[in-house]
């Protein structure tokens, strides 16, 4: 019966040896992958903000000192998602906290790796009216096993990809993180027709034609196992430009609430949990288990020559006396 029950733990053993390099090598880098049917939504709030409102009433009108909210939602499109990419449809509104009167709404649609978060070229990817808009490194979300180092990040007011430099380890919310900043300055993203009256010029002069430059310092706090942003911010200023003279038409400090700060943490501490036990703790207990198994199924399968040969001696002694 010994012998049975060894071989039994042996063969249990043996498989949780086999079992745990598999799991480490290939299953847990299976889920490092983003979902294909995102679904979230963050809230970034500003005070004291500068921003052009434009109406038929009052025309247009440079609004200072106010109280805005940026909400930024995520959808996958699950039909246009395969194994390898993830397609996201994101929508920006910024409004107003007061009124809700809206400063600005876009959607981006992108295309990215599962794994690496960078952009595929593909799906229709556009930003808002511009279906030739392509885009290039990382959106909205780090690499799994974000490392300490410069990424290439997508900003799409410019679209382009500008240096995104890890800075320091912080944590948040009792989460380690990493620290990556990123510098825009005087981006030209366009020219735009508008009323002469925001230079200073008579209203009865209509419209000039104008650059908008655009600066912005956006600065993230990343939950490195998952790549996920826990919390981020963004200092951005635009102006308009006509003939040297400068007119701001954007100006706000815009962060995450603290509401969406936790929600973001919670979420990574679970998705971290989940990898961690796929990625470390499960493999490391199959592998103790299955040495423990083997050893002491080795052990009970063996049987000891001497016992063996104590017993045999005993059976023949009690043959030659019958």
């Amino acid at each position: 019966m010994k012998r049975v029950t060894g071989a039994i733990l042996l063969g249990l053993g043996l498989f949780s040896l086999v079992l745990a390099p598999l799991l480490w090598a290939y299953t847990a880098p299976s889920f490092q992958k983003i979902p294909l049917d995102q679904k979230s939504v963050t809230i970034s709030e500003a005070e004291g903000a500068t921003y052009l409102e434009t109406s038929q009433e009052k025309g247009a009108v440079i609004k200072t000192g106010q109280s805005i909210r940026a909400a930024r939602t995520v959808h996958g499109d699950v039909k246009s998602g395969s194994d390898d990419r993830v397609v996201l449809d994101v929508a920006l509104v910024i409004e107003n906290n007061a009124d809700d009167a809206l400063i600005r709404a876009i959607v981006d649609r992108v295309a990215m790796d599962r794994h690496t978060s960078e952009a595929i070229n593909c799906c229709r990817e556009a930003i808002g009216d511009d279906a030739d808009a392509k885009h290039k490194g990382i959106s909205y979300k780090f690499p799994f096993g974000t490392e300490k180092k410069t990424y290439d990040y997508f900003d799409f007011t410019a679209k382009a990809t500008f240096p995104m430099k890890f800075v320091a380890e912080e944590k948040v919310k009792g989460l380690d993180t990493y620290k990556f900043e990123q510098p825009i300055v005087d981006q030209n993203v366009e020219q735009r027709e508008v009323p002469a009256s925001l230079f200073g010029k008579p209203a009865s002069q209509g419209n000039v034609t104008a650059d908008l430059l655009y600066t912005n310092t956006r600065t993230v706090w990343v939950e490195p196992v998952t790549g996920a942003i826990v919390r981020g911010q963004e200092q951005q200023k635009q102006v308009l430009r006509s003939d040297g003279t400068d007119t701001v038409v954007f100006d706000a400090l815009l962060a995450f609430n603290d509401k969406t700060v936790t929600e973001q943490t919670d979420l990574a501490k679970e998705n971290k949990a989940g990898l961690g036990l796929l990625g470390s703790t499960l493999p490391l207990v199959l592998l103790v288990l299955g040495v423990i198994l083997v050893i002491i199924g080795v052990v009970l399968f063996r049987r000891p020559r001497h016992v063996g040969a104590r017993r045999a001696d005993a059976r023949a002694r009690e043959t030659v006396g019958s």
